[in-house]
């Protein structure tokens, strides 16, 4: 479905669950709509040449396969095509990878649903996105805790919900 004046958007992610959720939201808003997904790199690359998304939705492990490059050549030839890198935490090297090579923004998986369309229409409009975070959340010290060596058993006592 073509909606008039809606912010144009390829979804890009290795998992199918993803790109169906991703999907969801965002077609049901009256201004978006997705016009391409895809879980591969180089699929990615023909899409994002064939439709020139006004934004394109990556998740962050596809910025490891090569799409950085890509990406950068990309903002060169077409540079109002936007880029918002998802992924579990921001502080991953692809998603500061992504940053570094133009995407403008970046969104966590887990983040509610209004603050992703948030998202998608500040950077559409020209801005940037970093998510706010709890530094004290579970979600951000958790890799700390398990990069430090502790047990699983360790781990799951000191997340334990109250």
């Amino acid at each position: 479905m073509c909606k008039r004046d809606s912010i144009r958007i390829m979804v890009a992610s290795t998992q199918a669950a993803d790109r169906l959720g991703l999907t969801i939201i965002i077609d049901s808003q009256p201004d978006m709509e997705v016009i391409a997904q895809t879980g591969s790199v180089p699929e990615a690359m023909q899409l994002l040449f064939a439709h020139l998304p006004d934004l394109t939705l990556i998740e962050a492990s596809l910025v490891d396969d090569g799409v950085a490059e890509a990406l950068a050549r990309l903002r060169r030839q077409h540079p109002r095509c936007r880029f918002l890198v998802y992924a579990m935490y921001e502080a991953e090297e692809s998603v500061q990878r992504a940053l570094r090579a133009g995407a403008e923004g970046c969104v966590l998986k887990g983040t509610a649903h209004c603050d992703l369309l948030q998202a998608i229409r500040t950077v559409h409009a020209g801005g940037q996105y970093a998510p706010v975070v709890n530094p004290s959340s579970p979600s951000r010290e958790g890799p700390s805790v398990v990069e430090r060596g502790s047990t699983n058993t360790t781990v799951g006592t000191r997340f334990r919900a109250p």
